[in-house]
């Protein structure tokens, strides 16, 4: 029909509808007719509502302890208003990567090091708390966000590599003194028992005669009580 035009928005789009320059509605997907005629021209800029990827890489700044790393984050958004988007600044996607820039160094600068590489999570659910009432203001909905990686100096690394092998030698050396202090009152123990028992002492030091004596070439001394050596001579004298 002269004057009319029918135009089709696809699903996961919608469509900004302008008659003479100035927006007047948005169009939900499905099948609508324009009005083309010379004082009354509509045309229809389609938006794109899926999810969109927006990455935020090599983002260098310092931690609240004054260590110096990099992050590599990853956000997903989709456009949840058009008008508000297309209209209210040039390039919204441009826009949300600088608000998320810049809450990412504030979250960081207010973590030390320590905290950040502990719990990642908390960074990321502290960006998109606060990144959400900033992209909806331009339209969007911020649907995740993610610090995938956390980029440290060489110097840094060695830093963190001499703490591991520390606190793994301070371990090591508890353990240590742990099992020597056992050992020490198992032995404390032992004699104790022995000296209140004169006969398990002897026990005792015959079976450790008979480990001795089970060695090939071993010569075993033993030294016997002044009483039997006494009884000895005497019958030797007889």
């Amino acid at each position: 029909m002269l004057g009319i035009q029918h135009i089709i928005i696809r699903e996961a789009e919608v469509g900004l509808q302008y008659e003479n320059g100035r927006y007047t509605r948005t169009l939900t997907p499905g099948r609508h007719r324009l009005s083309t005629w010379p004082w009354r021209r509509q045309e229809v800029v389609r938006v794109d509502t899926r999810r969109t990827a927006l990455g935020l890489s090599g983002q260098e700044m310092l931690t609240a302890d004054a260590i110096s790393l990099r992050l590599n984050v990853a956000a997903e958004y989709r456009i949840a208003n058009a008008a508000v988007a297309v209209h209210t600044v040039a390039d919204y996607k441009a826009a949300l990567y600088t608000g998320l820039q810049i809450l990412l160094r504030e979250e960081v600068q207010a973590r030390s090091l320590e905290a950040l590489l502990a719990d990642r999570t908390a960074l990321s659910g502290a960006l998109l708390e606060r990144g959400t009432p900033e992209a909806a203001a331009l339209g969007l909905e911020l649907v995740t966000v993610g610090v995938k990686d956390v980029i440290l100096p060489g110097d840094v690394k060695r830093m963190l590599s001499q703490e591991v092998e520390a606190q793994r030698a301070g371990r090591a050396a508890l353990v240590a003194a742990r099992e020597e202090t056992a050992a020490t009152r198992a032995k404390a123990n032992t004699a104790q028992l022995l000296e209140g028992s004169p006969v398990l002492l002897r026990l005792r030091e015959i079976e450790t005669l008979a480990q001795v004596a089970g060695g090939a070439g071993n010569m075993v001394v033993i030294a016997l009580p002044s009483e039997i050596m006494s009884a000895f001579r005497g019958k030797r004298g007889e």
